[in-house]
Order: structure tokens, then sequence, then C-alpha cells
């Protein structure tokens, strides 16, 4: 073929390869097959690698899901675990009978009913003119009343507080405790665990056979609320024992004039006489427990711990706590020291808030993950044992 000199030269020299070089034809023909070659080689070996790859991410997507699984059965075995500890508490509580809290409620009525009926009549008859009066005595009866039923029930069905599981474990996992320190030990010098439910046992807590499980900050059993008096509703006991000890002075002033003239062969009531001596018997005892209990909330010491203190035989106990002071002496020997009274104020507010508009009322006070399971103490330096994220 005849070269053109009018062309231009990339138009003639791209005409050269593609016309006249046969050779190099060949050679494309040859990168060519050799890049299929290659691509097809390539393109196999990435295939086998993605397979392999999708069956990694198979195993670990069944590892994964088998973690999940495992993951989701211990947690429904824990959940089940507290549905069964649930259970066994008011299964037990009902075991122990509902009779203290029936007659309880039946003393109750007993004396309300005809307290009623004796101020709604002199509020109907308008006796002595003294209407006002009446109706005055009625209100804050009722108010007072209604104030010890609502703390009755609230320290009878508030769960008084049980030992987690995984304690003390779940707390060092938390972002709310960085360590956890204890000041009560068994005989043997090891952190304290309960034989029966084989839990370690905070500060302060101990098992009820009657309830049949570790109560936190257990103060005793009472047959009358049927129920474990412990950390969560121990203001509830207290503050029943209060306001029935008002209930009872408040009727017995209200009655008086009625019993006496009862006394005296008048014709007053006679059933309104009675409740008069109901509330003076009653409110007398009363009277003596919520002394006795204000003056363990401002010591801070429990039922239990009380009578430890003064049992000068507790060191010889086996398996009963073993306390140290703030510097780190043993204190079982029936010594007066308790660690855990830092003082009236704290120790009311402990009890019974910070808020004082609460204090007085059957309302729960506001707690932490840490509540009821570890106590401030006079000087934290020496703890028995402390562990730490």
């Amino acid at each position: 073929m005849k070269e053109d000199g009018n062309q231009s030269p990339f138009r003639s020299s791209s005409m050269k390869v593609i016309i006249n070089d046969d050779s190099n034809k060949s050679n494309n023909n040859n990168n060519y097959s050799s890049i299929n070659t290659s691509l097809n080689s390539s393109s196999g070996s990435n295939s086998n690698s993605s397979i392999g790859n999708n069956n990694n991410n198979n195993n670990n997507n069944n590892g994964n899901n088998i973690e999940d699984g495992i993951e989701r059965n211990v947690e429904s075995n824990q959940i089940n675990k507290k549905k069964q500890v649930q259970k066994e508490f008011w299964r037990s509580r009902i075991n122990l009978g509902l009779c203290p809290i029936i007659f309880l409620e039946g003393l109750f009525l007993f004396c309300y009913i005809p307290f009623v009926f004796h101020y709604s009549k002199n509020i109907y008859n308008n006796f002595q003119n003294d209407r006002i009066e009446n109706i005055l005595i009625l209100v804050f009866f009722d108010l007072i009343f209604v104030i010890t039923q609502i703390c009755f029930y609230r320290a009878s069905f508030t769960d008084p507080g049980g030992i987690p599981d995984n304690f003390p474990d779940f707390l060092l996992k938390s972002q709310e405790s960085e360590s956890i320190s204890f000041y009560e030990f068994s005989s043997s010098g090891k952190n304290r665990k309960c034989s029966k439910c084989s839990l370690n046992k905070p500060d302060r807590c101990h098992h009820c056979s009657k309830c049949k499980r570790c109560i936190l900050k257990m103060d005793h059993h009472c047959p009358f609320i049927n129920n474990c008096v412990g950390y969560f509703n121990y203001k509830f006991f207290v503050l029943f024992l209060m306001w029935s000890t008002i209930l009872c002075l408040f009727v017995l002033c209200t009655t008086s004039a009625n019993l006496k003239s009862l006394l005296q062969q008048a014709s007053d009531s006679v059933v309104l006489g009675i409740v008069s001596i109901i509330a003076m018997v009653f409110g007398l005892g009363l009277f003596v427990f919520t002394i006795t209990h204000i003056k363990y909330i401002l010591f801070n010491e429990t039922t239990i711990e009380h009578f430890e203190k003064n049992n000068n035989n507790n060191n010889n106990n086996n398996g009963r706590l073993i306390r140290n002071d703030e510097e780190g002496n043993n204190i079982s020997d029936g010594s007066k020291t308790n660690i855990f009274n830092i003082g009236f104020k704290k120790n009311f507010c402990q009890v019974f808030g910070n808020n004082p508009l609460k204090w007085f009322l059957p309302i729960a006070n506001d707690y932490t993950i840490l509540s009821g399971l570890e106590f401030p103490v006079q000087h934290e330096r020496s703890p028995l044992i402390s562990t730490s994220s």
C-alpha cells in the first residue's frame, strides 16, 4: 500500500501499525490470550477466596448465634431464678398465715366504727353546740387513721430487700461503683456467705428462717405485719409504730370524758369505753417500741446488732460475724463500739431520707444500686475486704 504524503503523521503511523505489522498482531493476540488466562486464573482464585470468606463469615455468624443463644439462656435462667425467689418469698408469707394482719385490721375496725359513729352522732345532733369541734376531731382522726393504714400496708407488702444475683461482681461491672468495702466477716476470716442461700452476704445482712431468704440490713421478723423488717421497709415499719402511737393517744384523749362518765356508771357508750381501754393498753406498748426503734435509728443499729453487741458470748458462736473498728481492731468481744454510727443526723437520714417533707410520710426514699449493700462507717481506713474493678 502506497503512503499518502498529505496524511497526517498520526494517521499514517496508525495505519502502519494496523495493516503492515502482522507480528505485532500475533503478539497482541498472545498477550490478549495471556491476559484472558490471567484474568480467568485471578477470577478463579478470587471466587475461591470469596467462597472461603463466605464460609468464614458463616462460621463467625454461627459462633455469634451460639454466643447470643448462651447469653439469652443465662439471662432467662437468671430471670426464672428471680421469679422463683419471689414466689418462694410470697409463698412463705402465705404459709406463715395472714391471721396477724386480719387480727390487726379487725382491731382497727373495732375501734374505728364506734369512734366515727359517736362523733358523727354528735355532729348530727349538734350536741352542746360543739359541732365544729366534733368535725375537727373526726377529720384529724380520719387523717391519722389513713396514714397509719398506709404505713401498715407498706411495711407489710414492701420487699425488705434481698441479695442480688452475682453479688458483688455485678457492682464492679456497673459504672456507679468502682470498689466495694466490707467490714464484717465470718469467724474463719473470710467474707460472709450464707450456708442456705449460697450467696455472698453484704454487711448487716442476715438469713431469715421464716422468709427462707437473706434480708438486707435485717432488723427482725415481725409476725404482726407478716414480713421481715429490713432495709427497704424499715422506714414504713417505724412510721407505723409512730402513727399508731399517735392514733392511740388521740383516741384516748378524745374519749377520756366518755370513759370517766362510764366509770361513774353514767349512760354513755360502753363500746366507746372499751375503745378507750384498748387505745390505752396498745398505746403504751407501741410507745415503748417506738422509743426503742428511734434509739436504734439514732445510734444506727438494728435489733439483731443490738443483742449481738450486748452478748458477751458472741465470739464463741461459730459462723457469727466479726467486725473491725476504725483502727482495724476486732470488736466481737461485746464492745460497745459501732462502726456504722456516723452521727445522729446522718443516721436519721439513712432511714428517713434527706428530704424533710418525706420524713414522716409513707413515701419511699431515693435509692441507688448500692442501697442496702454498702454502708458508710466512722473511718473507712481498714475495710476487712475490699474488692475493686
